[in-house]
C-alpha cells in the first residue's frame, strides 16, 4: 500500500478499490499501467490510467506470484485478515499507524532534524 501511495499517488479510496483486473493486461500478467475507474476516485466522473513505477510493478508481480489462485481478476489486491477487501477507512487507519504520533509536519521535522539515523531510515522507505 505504501508503494501505491508514494509511487502512484493513490488515495485511500483508490487503494481500497484496486483489484487485480485493474493492474493486469489481457494475458493476465501485471501491466505497465493501472486503470483507476471513476468509482474509485474522490469527486470525479472520469477514471485515470497511471503508469506503474518499476518498483511498484515488481512488487505487484511478486505479490501476484505469492497469492497464486487468490490473485484472480475480481479479487482485491490488498485483503483483510478475513480475505475480503479493505475499506477506505481501514486504509487510512493503516497509514495513520505508520506515521509518527505528531500532530503536525513541523513537529515531525523538528524531531528528525538532529537524528541522522532516523533520516536514513526515512529515505530508505522511499
Amino acid at each position: 500500500m505504501f508503494l501505491c501511495s508514494v509511487q502512484a499517488g493513490l488515495r485511500a479510496k483508490a487503494m481500497a478499490s484496486l483489484t487485480w483486473a485493474l493492474v493486469t493486461a489481457a494475458a493476465g500478467q501485471v501491466a505497465e499501467a493501472m486503470h483507476v475507474p471513476h468509482r474509485a476516485r474522490k469527486g470525479t466522473t472520469r477514471g485515470r490510467i497511471i503508469p506503474l513505477h518499476p518498483d511498484l510493478q515488481a512488487a505487484l508481480v511478486t505479490l501476484r506470484a505469492e497469492r497464486g489462485d487468490m490473485a484472480s481478476p475480481e479479487r482485491p489486491i490488498r485483503c483483510s485478515e478475513r480475505g475480503g477487501g479493505l475499506s477506505p477507512a481501514t486504509v487510512r487507519l493503516w497509514f495513520h499507524r505508520l506515521s509518527p504520533s505528531h500532530t503536525s509536519l513541523a513537529m515531525t521535522q523538528r524531531s528528525l532534524e538532529g537524528d541522522t539515523e532516523a533520516k536514513r531510515k526515512l529515505v530508505a522507505l522511499l
